[in-house]
């Protein structure tokens, strides 16, 4: 006999569950948790109500999925079917000025100017005589041309390559490995864009 039970029979209240409640509310204990009180959720007494809900999915409208317009199809000879998406006529496009056409982002450039086999060999001479002075940035702005055309005409001494790995390769041995793990992260999302 538990001295729940025990309490119960010693009482003079007619009925037990409502001493437990009594018991519940005045010492702040749970001591019944079969009780309606009870904080959790009942099951559904009735499974056929469940069935007698409606359909959600009857209720809702049904469209097609979208798809682009065809304006032509035509049989080809092997038997497949050529759609076309545009309209094949020119004069059913409609006709786009400049004045239509939304503001440039950017201001229109002029383009760089060809250099002569004289300047050309002065970038050379200079970039062979000191390459870390003379980056391919600095001589572009100098000669008013892209960098990637200076280094296709006069790309860096092997020497200063070496000197530029070898520099790489220290600054990457004094990383900790988080910032190893930070860079090497950082060049796979690069390789997905």
């Amino acid at each position: 006999m538990t001295w729940v039970t025990r309490i119960i029979t010693q009482s003079n209240q007619s009925s037990p569950v409502s001493f437990i409640r009594t018991l519940h509310t005045s010492h702040g204990r749970f001591l019944a948790a079969s009780q309606s009180w009870c904080k959790t959720k009942k099951r559904v007494s009735d499974p056929e109500a469940l069935l007698t809900t409606p359909n959600v999915i009857q209720t809702v409208p049904i469209s097609p999925p979208a798809s682009a317009t065809v304006y032509d199809q035509r049989v080809l000879d092997d038997g497949s079917v050529f759609q076309a998406r545009v309209p094949l006529d020119p004069q059913a496009l409609p006709t786009v000025t400049e004045t239509d056409l939304p503001p440039p982002i950017h201001p229109p450039r002029e383009q760089k100017r060809h250099l002569s086999e004289e300047q050309i060999t002065e970038i050379r001479e200079l970039r062979a005589k000191d390459p870390a002075h003379w980056t391919n940035y600095r001589l572009a702005q100098k000669y008013n041309c892209n960098p990637v055309f200076i280094s296709s005409v006069a790309p860096a001494p092997k020497e200063y390559i070496r000197q530029l790995c070898a520099k790489a390769n220290e600054a990457w041995d004094k990383k900790g490995w988080k910032r190893r793990i930070i860079t090497i992260n950082r060049v796979k999302r690069r390789t997905l864009w």
